[in-house]
């Protein structure tokens, strides 16, 4: 079994390489294709034999509005042998951390929380200040960082990989709506942070403001603001993201008084522009960004047109990696990515098939241009949905839609 790294301001699951997560709690579980399955009834998902996973109904509630969302709860157990920390872990790393971490182990076994923080669940809450989850992940990486991140693909391990090495849990299959929140009406349009695993939302005002949630307490419907940048450039914002970590949002706008459409960064009146060498961006297009599988590099991606770029940190130059129109579809929106370290990329947009159906359209290249892509398919066939994120695993994808009453959050699973 693998856990998850500590990236940024919280703990992830970048180097989740099994369906099964350490626990046994099933790493983007659900009934969709890649996804492990759990229990509905509190019993051990099949071969863990360490951890209990039941369904239970909760609410999340902005304003006066409430919408369904499912939970899974999670209870560790641990044997009297070996310090209180036996039985908890299978696997090679399960038995390195007994014999490495096995104070630490024993703490974290005890706490649900300290379970979904280190495996990289969603529903884990706080995790970034979890004192128990960060005492092991820290003590692992010293005594057992082959054992628990490596990058090879457990033979156990009944999720899909992607065809050059990379290893997601949810790499095929249709999406369903897992939880739909209303924003408040001062929020006029969603992005995603890929490294930090944030939801940003624009905010109007003198001036605007970018809001930042932590994605592993929006599922859980904790809808606290864990950031708030000042945004100067008035524009208003079409698309934003928040690609390396500690750096200020970047957003697509422009200033009242031009007429052409650049990124920027930065949280006072002395922005930058990160848009070097793109050219002719325009109000359709979108930000976005994703970090690796294994090692958790950040990138950041900008869909200009058909054609999608890519950017490094601490890269001054976007190189073109895709173009979605050559690959049979039209008409996009939005903007997701899965980037496996070996260069496997999905794309999500809202879209339409040539000659076919709509929606949110996924599209995979193999490699970088001009490398050809696998065929477009429609993955959710709602045609108001936007994406602007998607899980480093594939299993969650973050989209939003404006109604009647403003800005809504829709997020997905597989």
């Amino acid at each position: 079994m693998k856990i998850a790294r500590a990236v940024g301001g919280g703990i992830v699951g970048s180097a989740l390489l099994s369906a099964t997560s350490m626990f046994g709690c099933a790493a983007g579980s659900g009934s969709g294709a890649g996804g492990a399955s759990s229990t509905s009834a509190g019993g051990a998902p099949s071969g863990s034999g360490s951890i209990a996973s039941s369904s239970a109904g909760g609410v999340v509630t902005v304003g006066a509005t409430a919408s369904a969302v499912s939970s899974t709860s999670h209870s560790a157990t641990s044997s009297s042998g070996g310090g209180g920390c036996t039985g908890i872990l299978s696997g090679p790393c399960g038995a390195c951390l007994e014999s490495q971490c096995c104070p630490q182990l024993a703490v974290c076994g005890q706490s649900s929380n300290c379970i979904l923080c280190v495996t990289g669940d969603p529903q884990g809450m706080s995790c970034s200040t979890d004192a128990a989850a960060n005492a092991l992940l820290d003590c692992s990486h010293v005594g057992c960082e082959a054992e628990c991140f490596s990058t090879s693909t457990s033979s156990s391990s009944t999720s899909s990989s992607s065809s050059s090495g990379g290893t997601t849990a949810c790499t095929s299959g249709n999406f369903t709506i897992s939880i739909t929140v209303p924003m408040p009406p001062t929020y006029l349009s969603a992005g995603y942070g890929g490294q930090e695993s944030l939801l940003l939302f624009y905010g109007t005002g003198t001036p605007a403001h970018v809001y930042l949630y932590n994605v592993s307490d929006f599922v859980q419907g904790n809808l606290l603001i864990t950031g708030d940048d000042s945004l100067y450039d008035q524009g208003p914002t079409l698309s934003l993201t928040k690609p390396y970590n500690g750096n200020a949002p970047w957003d697509l706008s422009k200033f009242p008084n031009s007429t052409t459409y650049q990124i920027y960064s930065g949280s006072d009146a002395n922005l930058g522009i990160e848009t070097w060498n793109l050219s002719g961006l325009g109000p359709t297009d979108s930000l976005t960004s994703a970090r690796t599988d294994a090692t958790s590099t950040p990138f950041a991606f900008a869909r200009v047109g058909a054609t999608v770029y890519e950017r490094a940190q601490f890269s001054n130059t976007w190189s073109g990696i895709a173009s979605l129109g050559s690959a049979g579809s039209s008409g996009w929106g939005g903007l997701a990515v899965v980037r496996s370290e070996a260069g496997v990329r999905d794309f999500f947009t809202q879209a339409k098939i040539t000659g076919g159906a709509s929606g949110i359209v996924e599209q995979r290249w193999p490699n970088s241009l001009p490398s050809a892509a696998d065929p477009p398919a429609v993955v959710f066939p709602a045609t108001d949905l936007v994406p602007v994120g998607v899980s480093n695993d594939g299993c969650q994808l973050y989209a939003s839609r404006t109604t009647a009453n403003g800005l809504e959050m829709v997020v997905l699973k597989r």
